[in-house]
C-alpha cells in the first residue's frame, strides 16, 4: 500500500529517469542502433527485452516490476518509435496520416479488450506474479516470432509501391539514411543467396 504523496513521488522519479534515458539514447544511440541493425531489430528490441525480463516479473517486490516497465517504456520511446516514419513509406504521402491513425485505432481496442478479459479471469485480486510473468513471456515471444519476416515483407512492399509510382520518399534525411542501410543489407543478403531477381529489384529501389 502506498500513500498519495509517496506514489506521486515514485511516479515523478520514474518519469524523470525514463525521459533522461530516452533523451540520452535519442542523442547518442538511436541512429547508430538503427543504422547498424535496421528495422527488424528496432521493432524486436522491446519484445525481446521483455521476454528476457519475464522471469524477473515473477519475483515479489516493486523493483522487478519497475525494471520491466522502465525497460519497456525506454525501448518503445527511444528505438521502436523511431522507425514509424519509415514504416509508412510504402503508403502514398496523402494517406500517411490516415494510415497512421487507423493503425493505432485498429490495434489498440482489440488488444486492450483481450487483456481485460484475460486479467478479469483472475478476479479482483488479479493474477499471481507467476501467471503474470508467464503472460508477459508468451506475449513477448509471440511478438518476436511475428516480426521475423518483417524485413523482407517491408522491402517487398516498398519496392512494389515505388515500382507502381504510388509513393515518393519524402522522408527526413535520418529516415532516408536508415532506409539506405536497410536496402543495402537486403541487397547483400540477396547476393549471398544468389537471388538475382530480388537483387535486381533492390537495385532499382536504391
Amino acid at each position: 500500500r502506498y500513500g498519495r504523496d509517496e506514489m506521486a513521488a515514485f511516479l515523478g522519479s520514474f518519469n524523470l529517469i525514463t525521459e533522461t534515458i530516452v533523451l540520452f539514447a535519442q542523442l547518442f544511440l538511436t541512429s547508430r542502433f538503427l543504422g547498424r541493425f535496421g528495422i527488424r531489430a528496432a521493432l524486436e528490441a522491446r519484445p525481446a527485452a521483455l521476454l528476457a525480463l519475464a522471469p524477473a516479473a515473477a519475483r515479489s517486490g516493486a523493483a522487478p516490476a519497475t525494471a520491466v516497465k522502465l525497460t519497456e517504456t525506454s525501448l518503445r520511446m527511444a528505438i521502436s518509435g523511431a522507425v514509424s516514419d519509415l514504416l509508412l513509406a510504402p503508403t502514398p504521402a496523402r494517406m500517411r496520416t490516415r494510415v497512421k491513425l487507423f493503425a493505432k485505432s485498429a490495434a489498440a481496442p482489440p488488444g486492450s479488450l483481450a487483456l481485460g478479459v484475460a486479467l478479469g479471469l483472475f478476479g479482483d485480486a488479479g493474477p499471481p506474479r507467476v501467471a503474470l510473468a508467464a503472460m508477459l513471456g508468451v506475449t513477448a515471444a509471440l511478438s518476436v516470432l511475428a516480426l521475423l519476416g518483417v524485413r523482407r515483407a517491408y522491402t517487398t512492399a516498398l519496392a512494389d509501391a515505388l515500382g507502381e509510382g504510388r509513393v515518393t520518399l519524402d522522408v527526413s534525411p535520418a529516415t532516408a539514411e536508415l532506409l539506405r542501410g536497410e536496402l543495402r543489407r537486403q541487397l547483400e543478403a540477396a547476393v549471398r543467396a544468389g537471388d538475382a531477381d530480388r537483387a535486381a529489384r533492390l537495385v532499382s529501389v536504391m
